[in-house]
């Protein structure tokens, strides 16, 4: 069934990932434990970036906590590519995740006609309700 061949898919990516994880994993703590190489710091994020990420490699790992240590520091690219790293794998662990790099690439979706309505009406609320600075403003 189609619900089992995505298991097996979702099974495979994680074997596959799930290695690689670790071992960035291991060099960044590594890179924290000490006087850390920005440059090396960077490719290793950039790294993680680049796997397809899952709950279960999350929970796994924990690289979460990881990256997180480089959010604070003295490299802004650093800290910046950590938040966005975090901010992505939240999403994954909230499952609203965005599509993997090789899934990214391919067609856009079309959206259902229920989803594209309810789109369309929540622009259209946004049209009709003021928003509260223009309440503020024309209070007297």
């Amino acid at each position: 069934t189609a619900a089992t061949a995505a298991t097996a898919a979702t099974a495979a990516t994680m074997a596959s990932a799930l290695p690689e994880v670790q071992d960035l994993q291991a060099k960044l703590e590594k890179q924290d434990a000490g006087e850390p190489d920005g440059e090396l710091v960077r490719d290793l994020l950039a790294g993680l970036d680049g796997v397809a990420m899952t709950l279960d490699i999350l929970r796994k790992t924990k690289i979460g906590k990881t990256v997180a240590k480089f959010k604070k520091g003295g490299d802004a690219a650093i800290a910046a590519t950590a938040k966005q790293l975090i901010k992505k794998w939240k999403a994954v662990a909230e499952g609203r995740a965005a599509p993997s790099p090789a899934a990214a690439a391919g067609p856009k979706a079309t959206p259902s006609p229920a989803a594209a309505a309810a789109d369309e009406s929540k622009a259209e609320l946004k049209k009709s309700t003021p928003s509260a600075a223009a309440a503020v403003a024309a209070a007297p």
